[in-house]
C-alpha cells in the first residue's frame, strides 16, 4: 500500500510533467551523480519595451534545450524591473533545479545576500519539502553591488480574503509608515486555471479589469505582471506558489523595498518537511527570499481565517471586489463567486454566521449557495480541517442556530467522511440541484 510520503513524492513528479523532456528525466539514485547531471544554464537578462509594455526576458538552458522565461508589465512601470540581476529568475528556476538535482550555473550577477541564504538554507529545506536530496548548488557569476531598495511597499492583491486582509492590516495609520501598503501586484504566474495559455491569460485579464477598479477606490496603483512562469514551471501551482510569487516580487526590487505576502495558514501550522502546500513553509522561507534591496515579509499568520473574514467586512470595497472563486465558469454573468465552490461556501457561510453575507449579494451567487448551505455545515461541524474548528469556535462565539438534523449528520459520519463534503460531495450534486435541494432542505429540520 502506497505511503502518504510516496503520494506526495509521485505528486511531486506528475507537476513538473509540463517543463520539458530534458529536464523531465528521474533524479538519479545514486546522490553523487548530481554532479555529472547537465546543468540548468540562466543567460542574462534582456530589457526591452514598445506598444505600451515593458518586457524582462531571461534565455533557461539545459544542454540543447532552452526555454525564454518572461515578465511583462505596463511601460510605466519599466524602471520598477531589476535588469542588473538575475534573482527573480534564479528563484523561479529551484524548483526544476531541486527536483532534478542539477546545479544551476548563472551568467549574470545575483544578489550575495540571496546566495548566501540559498546555499545555507532555502535549498536544503526546499529539497525536503520535495523529498529530494540536496544536490543543487547556485555557481554565481559575480553579485550585485550592494544598494539600498526602494520605499515601495507591495503586496499581492488577488481580491480575496487573504489580501483583503493585508491592506487592512497594513493600512495608513495602523503601521508605522514604513510598512504602510503604497501599491498591489497582480499576477499571471499559475492562480488563474492552469488551463491553457491563452485561457488563463484571458482570464488574468478579466480579473484585472475589476481588481484596477477596486485598487484605485482603495487608492493604491496596481502593477499587473504577465509572465510565462506557468508555462515555464508547469502544473501544481499550490506546491509553489510562494516561489512564483516571490520571483516577480524580486523583479521589482528597485523600486520596492519590502514585500508583504499575505499567508494562507495561522502561525500555528507553520512546518518543514513534506506537504502539498507551500504556506506551511512560509513563516521560515519568505526572510530567506530577501536581498539586499528587498525584504520578502509574511503577513497575517497572526489570525485565523474566521477574524481574517471578520476584518475584511469592514472593508467596504469587499462587498463588490471579493474575489475568493475557484469556480469562477460557474458563477453567473456579473457575478464573481459560484458561491459553492470550497472556497466560496466556506467564506459565505463564515459571513452567514457573521451576519454579514446579504452585503455580499453583489460577488456572491447566493441563490447556489443556499441549495447547499446546510450540507456545508455538515462538514464544518464534523470535519477535523483547521478550517472546519475555527468555524464551530464562531458558531459557538455567536450562538449561531444549526439544525438538528445536520448535528446528528455530523456526529455519525466519521470526521474524514464529514470533511468531503465541499471538496467531493457538494460538486458531485452540482449536476443534480433538485436532488440538493431535497437534501439541503431536509437537513434543514
Amino acid at each position: 500500500m502506497p505511503t502518504a510520503v510516496n503520494v506526495r513524492a509521485r505528486n511531486a513528479n506528475r507537476f513538473f510533467e509540463g517543463f520539458s523532456t530534458a529536464i523531465s528525466q528521474s533524479v538519479p539514485a545514486n546522490a553523487n551523480a548530481g554532479a555529472d547531471r547537465e546543468e540548468i544554464v540562466i543567460s542574462p537578462p534582456v530589457l526591452s519595451a514598445g506598444n505600451g509594455r515593458a518586457r524582462l526576458a531571461a534565455e533557461i538552458r539545459v544542454g540543447a534545450d532552452v526555454k525564454t522565461l518572461w515578465f511583462e508589465v505596463e511601460e510605466d512601470y519599466k524602471d520598477y524591473l531589476a535588469a542588473d540581476t538575475l534573482d527573480a529568475f534564479v528563484v523561479a528556476s529551484l524548483v526544476p533545479a531541486i527536483l532534478q538535482g542539477r546545479n544551476m550555473r548563472l551568467e549574470w550577477p545575483m544578489s550575495a545576500r540571496l546566495f548566501y541564504n540559498l546555499s545555507r538554507s532555502l535549498i536544503p529545506i526546499l529539497a525536503g519539502y520535495f523529498e529530494r536530496p540536496p544536490l543543487t548548488r547556485v555557481i554565481p557569476h559575480g553579485f550585485t553591488p550592494a544598494a539600498s531598495g526602494g520605499a515601495g511597499v507591495a503586496a499581492g492583491f488577488s481580491g480575496g480574503i487573504d489580501s483583503f486582509c493585508n491592506y487592512y492590516d497594513h493600512a495608513q495609520g495602523r503601521v508605522p509608515d514604513a510598512f504602510s501598503l503604497t501599491h498591489f501586484i497582480f499576477n499571471n504566474v499559475g492562480a488563474h486555471g492552469q488551463m491553457t495559455p491563452n485561457a488563463d491569460r484571458a482570464l488574468f485579464l478579466r480579473r484585472y479589469t475589476r481588481l484596477r477598479e477596486c485598487a484605485k477606490k482603495l487608492g493604491k496603483p496596481v502593477i499587473a505582471v504577465d509572465s510565462s512562469l506557468d508555462e515555464f514551471l508547469g502544473k501544481k501551482f499550490e506546491l509553489t506558489h510562494t516561489l512564483r510569487n516571490v520571483a516577480v516580487a524580486l523583479l521589482m526590487q528597485k523600486r520596492i523595498g519590502k514585500f508583504l505576502y499575505a499567508s494562507g495558514y495561522p502561525l500555528s501550522e507553520t512546518k518543514l518537511g513534506p506537504d502539498s502546500n507551500m504556506s506551511h513553509l512560509e513563516p521560515v522561507i519568505l526572510p530567506l527570499l530577501g536581498t539586499e534591496r528587498i525584504e520578502c515579509m509574511g503577513s497575517g499568520g497572526q489570525h485565523s481565517r474566521v477574524e481574517k473574514t471578520r476584518r475584511v467586512a469592514e472593508v467596504e470595497e469587499s462587498r463588490h471586489y471579493l474575489d475568493v472563486c475557484v469556480s469562477p465558469h460557474n458563477a453567473p454573468d456579473g457575478i464573481a463567486n459560484c458561491g459553492v465552490c470550497w472556497k466560496c461556501i466556506r467564506t459565505a457561510t463564515t459571513l452567514k454566521i457573521l451576519g454579514r453575507l446579504e452585503e455580499y449579494g453583489k460577488v456572491f451567487d447566493l441563490r447556489s449557495f443556499a441549495t447547499f448551505d446546510n450540507l456545508y455545515l455538515v462538514e464544518a461541524i464534523g470535519g477535523k480541517s483547521i478550517y472546519a474548528k475555527e468555524i464551530r469556535r464562531l458558531i459557538a462565539e455567536e450562538g449561531y442556530r444549526v439544525p438538528l438534523a445536520v448535528r446528528c449528520i455530523a456526529a455519525l459520519l466519521p470526521a474524514a467522511a464529514a470533511q468531503q463534503f465541499s471538496m467531493r460531495i457538494i460538486p458531485a450534486l452540482l449536476r443534480h440541484r433538485a436532488l440538493a435541494r431535497f437534501i439541503n432542505g431536509c437537513l434543514a429540520w
